[in-house]
């Protein structure tokens, strides 16, 4: 596991907004083509990607 670190100006609600658009995923993670949320149930998302590599199932 790989741990970063950095210190950003920018307020944590700004960062929020962003991170949490997790239809934008492959814009920021890498490797992921596209984002299919299936299901929402909570804090439980049931989504579809397809990587770069091969097509993936995952919980959120």
């Amino acid at each position: 596991m790989m741990l970063i670190r950095n210190k950003s100006d920018i307020p944590l609600e700004i960062i929020w907004q962003i991170v949490s658009e997790i239809d934008n995923d492959p814009h920021y993670w890498y490797g992921i083509k596209k984002v299919k949320n299936l299901t929402t149930d909570g804090n439980t998302i049931v989504r579809e990607a397809v990587s770069h590599f091969e097509t993936l199932d995952a919980k959120k």
